[in-house]
């Protein structure tokens, strides 16, 4: 069968997206102080947050859980037909429900609400009508309504379960900048994911050691040419009699070093123009530190050395790729 591209399948792709932005637009208007009053009622809780919601929903209230979940925030997802056969009890004394319902009118949820009142745990709704069963009977409402939803029919979640995850989010980005959430924080989180490998890391694991770029103070300005093309790192290392560090000399150095000296350049010895105050960092260091050290600096590679010796070179071209 031919691939045919049909202009309609790209006309429907961008209606679809057209309704979906418009309703983001709508909830970006319903964003009000109980926004805030979500966000300090879930801080005031020392427990978890539980989120629960039916159908698609439901979909939506586990991707925010898991969201929430992974940067800083205990969050689960709690099915509301289970809950009240036996699994309620998930939900402890200093818990809050986070329930989704776009009518808020889900049975299985208003079911939940009244045990939880009794117990003194805390509701906030999502939905999207803030005269439904469900907005006044949590302790607050937050709004997600949306004017239409992307589906012709008017029947699949469309536009409307996209806002009520926009507002997720919106939770739980604004929990973590409450709490400082910080790289670090996630890398913990995430420690099989490519970043946590990143940030978890030590300097000695990505350390450049072999064939590095080395000059000695005495040597010429062409031979530090040749070093800097040869190591491809944009710098050499300037080393004294006893294998000391003693210096560092970069491309800038050298672009530098043309423009004050010019054809004097090639006639001069590397310690004229070697930067004599290098920037060091320890082996055992995490890469975010190192990535910190460079960015308050404003240098682009570190000299790893032990004992006084030279062990290597951590460079940002290096780091991109580790």
């Amino acid at each position: 069968m031919k691939n045919i591209i049909k202009k309609s399948y790209i006309n429907s792709a961008l209606r679809t997206i057209d309704i979906e932005v418009e309703g983001l637009q709508n909830l970006k208007e319903q964003v009000d102080v109980s926004f805030s009053n979500a966000i300090n009622l879930i801080l005031s809780r020392k427990g978890k947050v539980v989120f629960s919601g039916m159908g698609k929903s439901g979909l939506i209230a586990k991707k925010i859980a898991a969201t929430i979940s992974s940067t800083g925030t205990m969050g689960v997802f709690l099915h509301p037909a289970e809950a009240v056969h036996g699994d309620l009890g998930i939900i402890a004394e200093d818990d809050i429900l986070i329930a989704i319902s776009y009518s808020g009118e889900s049975d299985e949820l208003i079911r939940i609400i009244p045990a939880l009142r009794r117990r003194n745990i805390p509701t906030i709704s999502i939905t999207g009508n803030s005269q439904s069963t469900l907005a006044k009977h949590a302790d607050v409402s937050l709004l997600a309504r949306v004017n239409r939803e992307a589906c012709p029919l008017e029947l699949a979640p469309t536009a409307s379960t996209t806002a009520a995850l926009v507002l997720g989010d919106a939770i739980a980005v604004c929990l973590m900048e409450a709490k400082g959430f910080k790289e670090m924080d996630f890398a913990v989180f995430h420690p099989g994911g490519s970043l946590g490998r990143r940030l978890l890391k030590t300097v000695e694991e990505v350390l450049i050691t072999r064939q590095l770029p080395v000059n000695r103070q005495s040597d010429t300005i062409d031979s530090v040419i040749l070093e800097i093309s040869k190591g491809r790192l944009g710098l050499t290392v300037v080393l004294d009699g006893e294998d000391v560090v003693v210096g560092l000399v970069t491309d800038g150095d050298l672009r530098n070093a043309i423009k004050i000296h010019k054809s004097k350049l090639l006639g001069m010895r590397v310690r004229e123009i070697m930067n004599t105050k290098p920037i060091f960092v320890a082996k055992d260091a995490l890469i975010n530190d190192a990535e910190l050290l460079m960015k308050k600096t404003g240098v682009n590679s570190l000299i790893v050395q032990d004992e006084g010796k030279l062990l290597g070179v951590i460079s940002q071209r290096n780091l991109k790729y580790s």
